[in-house]
């Protein structure tokens, strides 16, 4: 075991993608030769935090606010500080009205069940309280943009006696940048009131200072009081390196199995021991949970939190009586305190979409974790420790290096460069620029990567372009946005999908047939995986003979059944029409991982029968809420004519539209390339389910040498497309006219962004 002072190893410069070691590794390390004790920092909570905000509160009115930035580790920012400032507002206040904005719903939910039952602090919920209640309105980011639109928040900012906590968070997603920019907006709004004077405090609470931040409050007249929180309780942690997965896996065995093999009986009322891992939950089944299951005989139970957990599963997790394994994804932006927790590990690769320099794509890809994270996971042992004295004491036991986290961590800011495209439509429909000093967002430093997401939003008609750098959203821009941000239809906030559905919405012109259609491939989309899938059997379905083609058609249905060969949607779609057409037998199914799967194709395809039911639902609510009655006649109903099927991959491919491979027709040896940047991609390892053989030779029967791909990874350096779709010959000079006669192909789609040319 190493001990490491708690603060940061890194510090932080202005930019959210540059660090400076504080000290050299060996430096960190313990000398076996020195007894000498490390000297621990004194609190100065009470000499000097809690009385420099108290005079900031009572301070007189001013005709801007007061502000606060308190920076500080886990030591309670909420728990602590919060409600004992807020304790003393209410007396020299006791009309103010009081505010707590935190990230996220599931954050606020959990913090207000807390303040309420151990901090004699009186909660209001996502909703103003009256004037002089003495309550304190806690907020998630969401929250507080929705109801800033208000009449009621309008006549709070005319009381002039507001008192506003902030969390901010340290690594920038879409939410907090248009809840830090709707924030400034809101104090530009009180400085315009003139020569009146306000009582409005704003305390900032953060674990470090963010300068990029700072330069935008400036510009804004916002200069705040920098406080630096020292607590002796977190000055030191123990990391532990964790030399084997087994090592993981031992210690899940006996926290969270053993109870359960030894039929110990849950204590009614209390939480059971837990056990809590920070990576990917797919990593985590494939590294820990699935070999461990193999070997006991038993599965461990495993609660998932992400950014799509709900604030009522959230406290299950954290609460349940049962002994269990919470996995947290970094989407999960809160750290938060959990009783009985007896053993924390942290494996070293994030699963995100980022942008890719390059190959100028936003490919799901495995990254290394940035600073943010590890000091965010730390959080929760600080806390479980400060609130729950039984647990404290906890380890933290990471699978990587802090080598590895010194050479290959990742940018702060990685993850909403992965969303830029739906970052600028949102930033577009709000307020018609991207670059214009007024948007107050601190990520934008690429300018180039933001104008290469705009040029991307014109291309695909979500986007008009104006003077003076204007960029207007149109109906579609409107509608793609609405649908990327609805969870019911869209769960992972997929842009592209988003734009799919808005298609399916605002385009009159699409028959009936093509909108079922195009829906199902939505609710297919939307759900996966449907289908498990032995990849080396798949890859014979073109072989001579034609068996295991001819096996896998008559698994297949409709339109699906007809369009096998042309991509992966087409292949699960077809599935997915025979099992609903046929129903699900219970004896058919077989039961792996605690999942019902239903075999087909002789056993090599599985399907997942939890998700073909979901597929199901998804499209009864998509065609309710376009007003369309359901089918009848599945296959019937579905079944496309030629005109109807260019429907269907004309509108595939605009939504797809910067996601497209050439095939070289007539040269097999040459590699297949992205035309977004001209580079070769990966096909070798992928799932693609179209015939390359024949759109090598340039057989007519499969159509033409282009295929929209619905993601992509990076593999070895190079960008690997799955989920391939090949296109129609035409379809792209169909496209492109859309757009006049004085523009290619390539110049239409190679992106702007520079790419590093690669060696072929």
């Amino acid at each position: 075991p190493i001990t490491f002072w708690s603060g940061s190893l890194f510090n932080c410069s202005g930019t959210h993608n540059s660090f400076q070691l504080l000290l050299p590794l060996s430096s960190l390390l313990p000398s076996p030769s020195s007894n000498a004790a490390i000297p621990l920092t004194m609190s100065n909570y009470t000499q000097e935090v809690l009385p420099n905000l108290q005079t900031l509160v009572t301070s007189a009115p001013s005709k801007g606010p007061r502000t606060a930035y308190v920076t500080a580790g886990p030591v309670g920012k909420s728990t602590r500080l919060v409600p004992d400032l807020w304790k003393y507002t209410k007396m020299a206040r006791p009309n103010a009205q009081g505010i707590y904005v935190v990230a996220s719903e599931a954050e606020a939910f959990v913090l207000g069940s807390y303040l309420s039952a151990s901090c004699d602090t009186e909660i209001s919920s996502r909703e103003l309280a009256p004037y002089g209640s003495g309550k304190l309105c806690l907020l998630s980011y969401r929250d507080f943009q929705m109801l800033y639109e208000t009449e009621e928040f309008s006549s709070m900012v005319n009381s002039k006696d507001v008192v506003l906590f902030v969390d901010v968070k340290d690594q920038p997603t879409i939410t907090s940048e248009w809840f830090m920019a709707t924030l400034i907006r809101w104090v530009d709004q009180l400085l315009l009131q003139g020569d009146s004077e306000i009582r409005f405090t704003m305390v900032m609470l953060a674990a470090g200072f963010d300068e990029t931040l700072r330069l935008v409050l400036q510009r804004h007249h916002i200069e705040p009081l920098q406080i630096k929180w020292r607590e002796s309780s977190i000055d030191r942690i123990t990391i532990t390196e964790i030399e084997s997965d087994e090592e993981v896996q031992d210690r899940i065995h006996s926290i969270v199995l053993q109870p359960i093999i030894d039929d110990i009986p849950f204590t009614s009322g209390l939480p059971g021991p837990c056990v809590i891992i920070f990576g990917d939950v797919h990593e985590i089944g494939a590294r820990l949970l699935e070999p461990l299951r193999i070997k006991v005989g038993i599965s461990a139970e495993n609660k998932v939190l992400n950014e799509a957990s709900p604030p009522e599963y959230v406290l299950d997790c954290i609460y349940s009586e049962a002994p269990r394994v919470i996995s947290v994804e970094s989407g999960f932006s809160a750290s938060l305190a959990v009783p009985n927790l007896q053993y924390v590990a942290s494996l070293p690769l994030k699963r995100v979409r980022i942008f890719d320099r390059q190959t100028s794509q936003f490919p799901i890809s495995p990254i290394m974790l940035s600073v943010g994270d590890v000091d965010r996971q730390k959080a929760w042992i600080y806390k479980a420790g400060n609130t729950f004295p039984a647990v404290d004491g906890l380890k933290y036991h990471i699978r990587w290096t802090l080598t590895q986290l010194v050479l290959h961590q990742s940018r702060a800011d990685a993850e909403i460069e992965g969303q830029m495209m739906r970052f600028c439509l949102e930033t577009s429909t709000a307020l018609e620029t991207v670059f214009s000093r007024k948007t107050n967002f601190t990520v934008l430093e690429d300018h180039a990567l933001a104008r290469e997401a705009g040029r991307r939003l014109e291309n695909m008609r979500c986007l008009t372009s104006g003077t003076f750098g204007v960029k207007k959203a149109t109906k579609l821009g409107h509608e793609t946005l609405k649908y990327i941000k609805s969870v019911q239809v869209n769960p992972k906030n997929d842009f592209h999908l988003g734009n799919l559905l808005a298609q399916i919405k605002t385009n009159s012109s699409l028959s009936l047939k093509a909108k079922r259609v195009l829906i199902r491939m939505a609710a297919i989309t939307a759900h996966r995986p449907l289908i498990q899938t032995d990849w080396d059997y798949m890859k014979r379905m073109y072989d001579e003979d034609g068996e295991v083609l001819n096996v896998i058609r008559a698994d297949c249905a409709g339109i699906g059944q007809k369009e096998v060969c042309n991509g992966q949607l087409w292949l699960e779609l077809g599935i997915w029409t025979k099992v609903r057409t046929q129903g699900i037998s219970p004896e058919l199914m077989t039961l792996t991982d605690n999942r019902f799967h239903i075999p087909v194709a002789g056993g090599h395809i599985q399907v997942l029968a939890q998700t073909s039911l979901d597929v199901a639902r998804y499209v009864q609510d998509v065609e309710k809420s376009l007003h369309l009655d359901p089918c009848k006649d599945l296959v019937k109903e579905t079944m496309l004519s030629e005109s109807e099927r260019w429907e269907v991959l004309e509108t595939l491919t605009w939504a797809y539209l910067h996601r497209i491979v050439l095939f070289p027709i007539g040269l097999p040896d040459d590699p297949a390339v992205d035309l977004i940047s001209h580079q070769r991609v990966r096909l070798s390892d992928t799932q693609h389910a179209i015939s390359l053989k024949s759109i090598n030779t340039g057989d007519a029967k499969y159509g033409g040498n282009c295929a929209i791909y619905q993601e992509a990874a990076i593999t070895e350096g190079e960008l690997a497309p799955y989920f391939l779709m090949l296109l129609p010959r035409g379809m792209m000079n169909k496209i492109v006219k859309h757009f006049g006669n004085d523009i290619s192909l390539s110049a239409l789609l190679l992106s702007s962004y520079p790419v590093p040319r690669r060696s072929q």
